[in-house]
């Protein structure tokens, strides 16, 4: 077994306090919004030309937001190569200390296709040999989305105007996957080897999001 160099080592403890500070379930490395807004002019000619062409208004908005932390959405069952149950108490001798995995590489290196993370480097600890409590940043998977509106006013005279509105929020309908906290996020461990095939995997199968569409009338006075 292979056990991580140096290098490594000192990066993971660098990056260590940055890790600390974005492993809150809301912490981002990255938040990009982009806005934008056309109105169309009044048509000079009026009569049909302004009452079909005239007050059109276009609005979007595209988002991106890097992946969630999940350093502390991963779990770990079963038992050692010793056959001891893992738990915190036979691990660390203490309900209070977190048992840990043992990391033999970089997780975030070497990542397989469809996975968010290099589940060969998590190993199973032993009593009085528990895992480091500083695990590098790992990321789940970005979200990204584009919402677009389309509106149009009509003069009513004296100064108000109707406006109607249809706003698609996910315009492109495009699900974000998410991994499944007993399926991807938690090593299971049969006499100290990892059995859970799908720990670390992004699935086709669990997605969330959708197209919404939104119809809306204001009138202005």
């Amino acid at each position: 077994m292979s056990t991580p160099s140096a290098g490594r080592l000192r990066r993971f403890e660098d990056e260590a306090r940055a890790a600390a500070a974005l492993s809150h379930p809301n912490g981002r490395t990255h938040v990009a919004s982009l806005s934008w807004s056309v109105q169309l002019p009044e048509m000079k000619r009026g009569g049909v030309w302004q009452a079909l062409l005239g007050n059109w208004q276009l609005a979007g908005v595209s988002s991106y937001v890097s992946g969630a932390p999940l350093m502390g959405w991963l779990g770990m069952q079963g038992t050692t190569d010793g056959g001891v149950s893992i738990s915190d108490t036979s691990i660390t001798g203490s309900p209070d200390v977190y048992a840990m995995p043992v990391l033999v590489c970089d997780p975030r290196d070497d990542v397989p296709d469809g996975f968010l993370f290099n589940p060969t480097c998590f190993t199973a600890p032993s009593p009085g040999a528990n895992g480091s409590a500083r695990q590098p940043y790992i990321k789940g998977q970005p979200y990204y989305g584009n919402d677009l509106s389309l509106a149009k006013s009509f003069p009513m005279g004296k100064g108000s105007r109707l406006q109607l509105r249809i706003a698609a929020f996910n315009v492109f309908n495009h699900p974000i996957r998410y991994p499944d906290t007993a399926r991807n996020l938690t090593m299971v461990f049969d006499n100290g080897v990892q059995t859970n095939a799908e720990f670390g995997e992004l699935p086709d199968d669990n997605k969330y999001g959708r197209r919404i569409v939104q119809l809306s009338a204001r009138f202005e006075f």
